[in-house]
């Protein structure tokens, strides 16, 4: 919480000192880069996920947040300006993380790994799934969920406006998104 109350102070800050810089945004938006991996790993460790376990769960815990920050960035690149949703990740995100570790403070993780959500809001015993479903994985679900369709929506956008061209200046992200999904993938099924 500390972060972001001085993620959201800095910039009004700057604007109202007229202080603000293109080296001010451009150390801005490195330093939410850099958190972005701390927010990712802060989940996965509240919600008693590993990579050995949960590779697909992890995988999208990390390249999720990635996106949510990369898209509205490329998407200021083109527009000018950074609007950012009703819900969003610097203000709701931060919020729904801290959340998270309260939760898993009070309950330990043992509440993620349990299955009390699904079991009140579906019937999870006799579920043709394999596996049952998780709290974490309902979590983890409903995230990614809310994270794919504000990039979708951003990336129509753009291209609505500026063009298909667009896209190709997404290639390097997308590739890496492609590649460590695979390695998740891959890792999950060789557990199979």
């Amino acid at each position: 919480l500390i972060y972001q109350t001085l993620d959201n102070m800095d910039g009004k800050q700057a604007r109202k000192t007229k202080s603000s810089s293109p080296l001010g945004l451009l150390f801005d938006h490195g330093c939410d880069a850099v958190n972005v991996m701390f927010g990712s790993a802060g989940w996965i460790v509240g919600l008693g996920l590993s990579f050995h376990h949960d590779p697909i769960l992890c995988t999208a815990l990390i390249l999720g947040p990635f996106a949510m920050f990369y898209i509205p960035t490329w998407e200021e690149y083109y527009t000018g300006e950074m609007i950012l949703p009703l819900i969003n990740g610097p203000t709701e995100g931060v919020a729904g993380g801290a959340l998270l570790s309260l939760i898993t403070c009070l309950y330990g993780t043992a509440f993620w790994q349990s299955t009390s959500m699904a079991d009140y809001f579906f019937d999870n015993e006799s579920s043709s799934l394999p596996f049952p479903i998780r709290n974490a994985d309902i979590q983890v679900t409903l995230a990614c969920l809310g994270m794919l369709n504000e990039c979708i929506s951003r990336i129509r956008m753009v291209c609505r406006k500026h063009g298909m061209a667009t896209l190709i200046t997404q290639l390097p992200y997308w590739v890496l998104f492609v590649a460590f999904g695979l390695m998740g993938h891959a890792t999950f099924w060789a557990r199979m």
